[in-house]
């Protein structure tokens, strides 16, 4: 299963596969309906405060400010969109288009073996600056992989890669959806 989790205000996503005979069964969804496809996506809410919306061109998963959505420390409270996947390679695209401009602010993806072991690919801003994070959560205990800064904070859009190879996960970043 993955997980495509935003806890930024007014998030903005568009989720593509690379190749339409993916065997995993991911489904590539440009949010082009007015509606949420309910037979692809579903929506996780653990803290029960999030809005989602689709205005036939994004998904925009919303959060009130000053709740605690934390991935990190206490379980999983972040709002999600997830899909089901075979266990399998693939290769995610996802395009951000909301701007991290308040500090935590976090969009990104999950890969989700179970609500304890997962993997958490995202941008966040520390305030600042945007950042590039990693982490694996096993048994519920995580461990930073990646967390570099790519730039200020503000920077809109933002692009993500993560691939699978076997046990070998790749994620890459675009600050303009070419390079």
């Amino acid at each position: 299963t993955f997980v495509i989790p935003t806890q930024a205000f007014n998030a903005k996503d568009t989720f593509s596969t690379l190749d339409a005979s993916d065997p995993s069964g991911i489904v590539s969804d440009d949010f082009n309906a007015c509606t949420l496809d309910s037979g692809v996506w579903t929506l996780v809410d653990p803290v029960g405060d999030a809005t989602l919306s689709v205005n036939g061109t994004q998904a925009l998963l919303s959060v009130p400010a000053g709740v605690d959505h934390d991935v990190w420390s206490a379980g999983n409270r972040a709002p999600r969109l997830m899909q089901t996947a075979a266990d399998t390679d693939f290769e995610l695209e996802v395009k951000f288009e909301s701007p991290l401009n308040t500090r935590y602010q976090i969009q990104g993806i999950l890969i989700e073996q179970d609500a304890d072991n997962f993997l958490r690919f995202d941008f966040y801003t520390d305030g600042p600056k945007t950042r590039v994070f990693a982490a694996k959560f096993v048994n519920g205990s995580p461990t930073k992989i990646v967390n570099t800064s790519i730039g200020a904070a503000g920077i809109s859009p933002l692009y993500m890669r993560v691939t699978r190879v076997g046990d070998l996960w790749t994620q890459s970043y675009s600050l303009d959806g070419t390079s």
